[in-house]
């Protein structure tokens, strides 16, 4: 019901309404989502709680998750029971507002070792952008930065 008046998440996601937790987050599954070339599972638009975010073409699962800047990083907090199952994360970096999206890595499950992994600016940080260019995939989505 809610998607014929385009109240659901995903529609208010994609028309840039950004009020929640969810929404934003929901906004980069969308990214990733539509940056493989074949069709991945979505099992978070099926079912919010899903232990996985999605299945990709080569049918290994992956989490996504996003963060906004704070002063000089982004924290990404992994709480997922499943973890260990998780082959990859997506981890959508965005600016402080949450409009524009500025880095996206691709880490292996195994990277993720506590609930959270914080990716600095600069070098103080143990993981920052320049340690973590090995991982960096930001050029598969610069269409979906360019519409931002």
């Amino acid at each position: 019901a809610l998607k014929l008046v385009e109240l659901d998440v995903d529609t208010m996601a994609r028309k840039g309404i950004l009020e929640t937790t969810q929404q934003k987050g929901r906004l980069f599954e969308i990214f990733v989502k539509e940056h493989f070339i074949n069709k991945p599972i979505d099992l978070s638009e099926m079912n919010y709680n899903s232990p996985f975010d999605g299945i990709c073409p080569e049918g290994q699962n992956y989490e996504v998750k996003s963060a906004a800047l704070v002063i000089k990083s982004w924290t990404f907090t992994i709480h997922n029971v499943y973890k260990e199952e998780i082959e990859w994360f997506y981890l959508g970096a965005f600016d402080k507002d949450f409009k524009k999206l500025l880095h996206v890595w691709r880490v292996p499950g195994e990277f993720i070792e506590g609930n959270s992994i914080t990716i600095g600016i600069n070098n103080h940080y143990t993981f920052n952008v320049e340690n973590m260019k090995e991982f960096e995939i930001t050029d598969k989505f610069k269409d979906i930065i360019e519409i931002l």
